[in-house]
């Protein structure tokens, strides 16, 4: 079971939200990183990267949902956790995500499987 303080943040949620192991490219500051996303909604997604980014800064992410579909769409960081092995990780809310970037997302959000969403109920959540 998950803190008051967790299960807050969770109620505090716009968009529902889905697992999501995948390598995503990060373009920030002119320079490109590869980072392993953990989960995505329409919202932002949630990803651990060996390198630092600065809470506020701006990046560029390319996104390929399963399927098929890619995605690349602006985002903010507004969460930095220090991992073990120095890597960090990241919330990042994304900026004005266009019609068929939120389809993609929303479709695959919605394609949640029950195994995960029971997982997700036992966790209290991500």
């Amino acid at each position: 079971m998950g803190t008051s303080a967790s299960r807050k943040n969770i109620e505090m949620r716009r968009s529902p939200r889905r697992v999501f192991s995948r390598p995503i490219g990060v373009l920030c500051d002119g320079h490109y990183k590869l980072a392993q996303a953990i989960e995505i909604s329409e919202g932002g997604i949630r990803f651990v990267s060996d390198t630092r980014f600065a809470k506020d800064e701006r990046a560029l992410f390319t996104i390929v949902i399963p399927g098929g579909d890619s995605v690349v769409v602006r985002g903010t960081v507004i969460r930095e956790i220090e991992g073990p092995n120095r890597t960090f990780e990241y919330g990042c809310q994304f900026q004005s995500l266009g019609l068929h970037q939120r389809r993609a997302i929303r479709s695959y959000v919605s394609a949640k499987t029950q195994e995960e969403a029971e997982v997700e109920a036992d966790e209290g959540g991500y």
